[in-house]
C-alpha cells in the first residue's frame, strides 16, 4: 500500500489553490497518471476544458492508484460504519491484517473518525536492504 495521505492532501491543495479550467498536465501530475490518459478521458467524455466537475469525471475514469482508491471510497459513500472487509477493499490491505487490527480494538466496525485507530494497529514488515526501506 502506498502512503496516500500526501497524495490526497496534494489533490485537496490543487483544487483549493487553482481555478478552473485546470491544466491537463497539472491534473495528470496531481492524480499520478499519464498526460495521455487525461487527454484520452477528455476526448472520450467530450471534455473541452477541465472544470471542477470534469476533474472528478477524470478521477472516476482514471486507472491511477489514487483515483482507483477514490473510486472505491465512493462505492461506500453511504456507509456509516466501516467493517474490516470494507477497509480492506478500499485501501487494498490484506483482510487478515485489518481483521487483526479490529480484534485488537475489540470492534466489529468503526466510524470514519476511528479509521486511523485501525490503521495505527495494522502492523507491516519493513525490510532494509542496502540502506533502502522495502
Amino acid at each position: 500500500m502506498q502512503n496516500i495521505s500526501p497524495k490526497l492532501i496534494g489533490i485537496d491543495l490543487f483544487l483549493k489553490t487553482n481555478e478552473a479550467p485546470y491544466n491537463h498536465v497539472e491534473v495528470a501530475l496531481v492524480l499520478g497518471m499519464p498526460v495521455q490518459e487525461v487527454l484520452s478521458i477528455m476526448t472520450k467524455h467530450s471534455i473541452p476544458s477541465i472544470t471542477l466537475v470534469d476533474f472528478f469525471t477524470i478521477v472516476m475514469h482514471s486507472s491511477s492508484y489514487i483515483c482507483r482508491l477514490i473510486q472505491r471510497q465512493w462505492k461506500y459513500a453511504q456507509v456509516d460504519q466501516y467493517t474490516p472487509e470494507i477497509l480492506a477493499d478500499i485501501y487494498e490491505i490484506n483482510i487478515h491484517k485489518v481483521q487483526a487490527a479490529f480484534d485488537t480494538l475489540d470492534k466489529s466496525s468503526v466510524s470514519s473518525q476511528e479509521v486511523m485507530d485501525v490503521f495505527n494497529n495494522i502492523y507491516t514488515s519493513v525490510f532494509i536492504v542496502n540502506n533502502e526501506v522495502r
